[in-house]
């Protein structure tokens, strides 16, 4: 186990969630620094190569580029480039970048259970951030009244569990049952999924891609924009997840309209996070039945 390592992923990765979507930037930028002393780490244990930190100094330009410079034919050839950069490492498509090793299932280093991927560390910096201002300019707006995107925010769950458990279980892709997942083990993959994957997912396909969606949709005056836009991401949304095969990506797809449509109506990013997390750790916990 390297528990250092393990303090500064997980001590970062929450300050940095609790900082993000309360927008307070003492805790963010906190978050910030411990996990940019992981990934630092991480580059002192040889994990990923020194050759990598020019093109993770280029894409972090990229970002501040794009936050400064609002010349329209910038804004669209950066945020490609950005976006592209974003999926190649969301794909981990960086040979220069190795999983890490964080726990060991005899108890000792030599046979790791859990990995780390260097990847997520540089995901967490380059994605949440870009949408940091906006949403938190708009949860100023809502602030006054808090109780209608909490009631939003239960209906859309749900509504999205409502539909996503009897479609799954129609194609035969879950079934109920307990896990039978350790406890420490099913905590750490909990919160694993909250940290670093229903922020980075909903920050990128929501915050970003759903948003330009949504502009882009109204400037063309499409009847309908909203809806467009939200469906335009979830399909996106559900190829990235290819590799689980075509029923993941339908189902994904599904999700990803829940998601989004949490968003949008909240204009709350940490709403379509949670309904994220929670149909994870439900599929995770209460149908992990095998199938087939």
């Amino acid at each position: 186990m390297q528990p250092t390592l393990f303090v500064l992923l997980y001590g970062g990765g929450l300050l940095f969630w609790y900082g993000l979507l309360s927008a307070r930037y003492t805790p963010l930028t906190a978050g910030a620094a411990l996990l940019g002393t992981a990934f630092t780490l991480m580059l002192w244990q040889g994990y990923f190569s020194p050759q990598f930190i020019p093109v993770l100094v280029f894409v972090a330009g990229l970002a501040l580029s794009l936050k400064i410079v609002q010349q329209p034919i910038w804004q669209v050839v950066g945020w490609t480039l950005y976006i592209l950069m974003v999926l190649a490492l969301g794909f981990h498509l960086f040979p220069q970048l190795r999983p890490v090793p964080l726990f060991a299932a005899t108890g000792t280093d030599t046979v790791p259970m859990v990995w780390f991927s260097p990847e997520k560390v540089l995901l967490m910096w380059l994605v949440p951030t870009m949408v940091l201002v906006p949403w938190a300019s708009r949860q100023r707006e809502h602030r006054s009244n808090s109780e209608k995107p909490r009631m939003l925010f239960v209906g859309v769950l749900a509504a999205t569990l409502a539909t996503l458990i009897p479609l799954a279980m129609a194609m035969d892709y879950i079934r109920p049952g307990i896990t039978a997942v350790p406890l420490p083990a099913l905590l750490y993959s909990l919160a694993y999924n909250l940290m670093f994957v229903c922020i980075l997912e909903e920050s990128f396909f929501r915050g970003i891609l759903q948003n330009a969606f949504i502009r882009g949709f109204n400037r063309i005056g499409l009847r309908y924009a909203a809806a467009l836009g939200i469906v335009a991401a979830a399909v996106l949304f559900g190829l990235a997840h290819f590799a689980g095969g075509a029923t993941y990506v339908w189902l994904a797809a599904v999700a990803g309209i829940g998601y989004g449509t949490a968003y949008y109506l909240t204009q709350r990013l940490h709403y379509a996070v949670l309904i994220h997390f929670i149909v994870n750790a439900v599929h995770q916990i209460g149908f992990a039945a095998p199938t087939g």
